[in-house]
């Protein structure tokens, strides 16, 4: 099955969705219903399981909102501490304005504090500190280069200056009596380090969503979470298309996540699973599309730039659509040689996991088609 965006704007808000029989009920167990949710590291994988969390789950738990305030303190000291450390570093190019020695005896003090163990008002000391750390010239003009190479710590740097750079959040972040807001919670950086499986409700039925999170890079353990799944949902960032990793920046991070999809696809326990495809970071690829084109992925070089007569949404949703026959490919090729199958279970749509409306705007609408593609498969089984 092809798919595309256009399948998000079919189902309405408060559309009817099918209901399934008594029977067939039954028959669709936890196994049924289980998702399994994959993706390279800082896709947004997390975000959308906060998203379900909050919107069709049982919320975030008391514990988990004071880990992500913990997350996002440390990742704005450590965003400030490392910026400072680099110039530092003599391999730099030279700075407009030179560092202050204070903010290198600033860097020594932090260095030696235990956050999760300073009391509330040692924690506004810290971002009073880390707010005067930023505001500096030289800690300015360095953030604006790429100090690092490391994707990882990139997407916790990115994270950290949603934050830093948005007038009064410092002293907000760091205040006694702050607690994340639901925007925060999709915006901070705290990446899944185990398998976790999150329980949800869609049209009154128990859903079930594996995030194999950062075991994505230990193979020989989140190929367990394959067992049981009914359906792959694979979470693509847009925004990765002009991005390079490795020692000499060799390796595009989208055609890395392709290589990623292609082996994961071809596992004999969901070969022929129905696959979602969900190109998430719109919102950044809209953006970057205006400064370099998607030919800069080396997979698409020879793809023509946006047109004279191409609005700037045309020519991103033209894109999209070449990104999904990359994907398409891959998936029909393993089944055609493995299952002697010609058409691939595999529909996309474009998204914005951080958008407070993600839910209404995009999830709706896949999780609609799952039930039909769900029922439909039920049913060919005589079920």
């Amino acid at each position: 099955m092809g798919g595309g965006q256009g399948k998000s704007s079919e189902v309405k808000k408060g559309e009817e969705i099918p209901k399934t029989s008594d029977a067939t009920n039954k028959q669709t167990d936890e196994q049924s219903k289980t998702i399994l949710l994959l993706g390279t590291a800082g896709v947004g994988k997390t975000t959308i399981v906060k998203q379900l969390t909050m919107s069709w789950g049982s919320g975030l738990s008391d514990t988990k909102k004071l880990e992500l305030r913990d997350a996002l303190r440390r990742n704005c000291v450590k965003r400030v501490m490392d910026v400072v450390n680099y110039a530092a570093d003599d391999q730099h190019e030279a700075l407009t304005a030179e560092p202050e020695d204070w903010l290198f005896e600033k860097v020594e003090e932090l260095g030696m504090k235990d956050l999760p163990k300073l009391s509330p008002e040692e924690m506004v000391a810290v971002g009073e500190d880390i707010e005067k750390m930023w505001a500096n010239a030289a800690v300015q003009e360095i953030a604006q280069r790429k100090i690092t190479n490391v994707n990882d710590i990139q997407l916790a740097y990115d994270s950290a200056d949603k934050f830093l750079c948005k007038e009064g959040d410092i002293k907000r972040v760091f205040a006694v009596d702050y607690e994340v807001s639901k925007q925060d919670v999709l915006l901070v950086r705290d990446p899944t380090k185990d398998i976790e499986t999150t329980k949800f409700e869609y049209n009154k039925e128990a859903w079930f969503v594996k995030d194999v999170g950062g075991q994505i890079h230990h193979r020989h353990t989140w190929q367990t979470a394959f067992d049981g799944v009914s359906v792959v949902m694979y979470i693509i960032s847009l925004a990765d298309y002009d991005h390079f990793e490795g020692k000499a920046l060799e390796k595009n991070v989208l055609m890395e996540s392709r290589k990623l999809f292609k082996d994961v696809c071809s596992d004999p326990r969901i070969m022929g699973k129905p696959f979602v495809l969900l190109f998430n970071k719109s919102d950044l690829f809209a953006m970057k599309l205006k400064k370099k084109p998607f030919s800069a992925c080396p997979e698409f070089e020879k793809t023509d730039n946006q047109r004279d007569d191409e609005s700037d949404q045309d020519y991103a949703q033209r894109c999209m659509k070449y990104l999904f026959m990359y994907y398409e490919r891959a998936y029909a090729q393993v089944l055609r040689e493995q299952m002697n199958v010609e058409e691939a279970p595999i529909e996309y749509y474009e998204t914005c996991a951080t958008d407070l409306d993600f839910i209404d705007n995009t999830m709706n609408a896949v999780f609609s088609s799952l039930l039909k593609r769900l029922v439909g498969i039920t049913k060919s089984m005589g079920l």
